[in-house]
């Protein structure tokens, strides 16, 4: 809220975030009020920070360039997620979005993956690491 009645409903990609409620034990991913605010962050009408492309989709942050998505917060978003396809879905734009490298960038452009932020980004490699064993613990296979 700005003072003049206008306001800015929005989720930044890094951490804590609203996201990242159940991630940090403050809620149950399956709670009526966190799922609405996960539709809300996760959607496109919505949230000016979330972003799709041909590359990648996902939360964005004023921190980087408009039009780059976090895969951090691609992480975050299937960490989160009580859903197998979802989770699947999110591991695979998070191995694609790794320019070969295989290391996580700070955020990567929604339509050229060679345009990033930080070639190498420990904390996005940390969260992207801690989803790999989340998923495959939760969703056996899934890899």
């Amino acid at each position: 809220v700005d003072g003049y009645g206008s306001v800015l409903l929005t989720d930044d990609a890094n951490g804590p975030s609203l996201l990242s409620m159940p991630y940090l034990g403050f809620v149950n991913a399956s709670h009526p009020v966190y799922q609405n605010t996960r539709n809300m962050v996760l959607s496109f009408e919505d949230n000016p920070w979330y972003f799709d492309g041909s590359y990648i989709r996902g939360l964005g942050s004023p921190h980087t360039s408009y039009l780059k998505v976090w895969p951090m917060a691609v992480a975050m978003r299937g960490m989160t997620s009580e859903d197998s396809e979802e989770v699947k879905e999110c591991l695979d734009m998070i191995l694609a979005s790794t320019s070969g490298l295989g290391l996580i960038h700070e955020s990567v452009s929604v339509s050229d993956g060679k345009d990033y932020t930080r070639s190498w980004f420990a904390w996005g490699n940390t969260f992207v690491s801690q989803f790999v064993v989340d998923a495959i613990t939760r969703f056996p296979g899934i890899i």
